[in-house]
């Protein structure tokens, strides 16, 4: 099990990161989403692994990138991650870094809504019309 499964606190630097922009997103979600729109919001977990875990939309593999999972309503991010982002793609720094762990809980909050599979069926329409 990864530390998250455990519920522990993570004790390297890119998983400290990755929770304090967690709890970052989850303080602003708490307050935001009631006044917009009436409704508490539920916060996520985040899973953090290295190379391969269940999840509960099956099997995270690290080439899988990060990805929210609607059927346990966790965030999964395989902690090195951030260096494939530098290595492959030339982006590093703290706020790309973030920017995908906040880009996760907006799927999140997309499915709290109920909403998340009409978007991602409009990417998908979307995707096809470019191909």
């Amino acid at each position: 099990q990864t530390q998250s499964q455990r519920k522990t606190k993570p004790t390297d630097e890119s998983g400290r990161f990755a929770a304090a922009i967690l709890g970052n997103t989850e303080d602003v979600w708490k307050e935001v989403l009631p006044n917009q729109t009436g409704r508490q919001y539920r916060p996520t977990t985040m899973v953090l692994y290295q190379g391969g875990t269940r999840s509960g939309c099956g099997s995270a593999q690290a080439a899988m990138g990060p990805f929210y999972c609607p059927l346990d309503k966790k965030v999964y991010l395989d902690t090195s991650f951030f260096k494939e982002m530098e290595q492959k793609f030339g982006v590093k720094g703290d706020f790309a870094y973030a920017y995908v762990i906040a880009h996760e809980v907006g799927h999140h909050v997309q499915d709290e809504l109920g909403i998340l599979g009409k978007v991602q069926g409009r990417q998908q329409a979307a995707s096809n019309k470019t191909e």
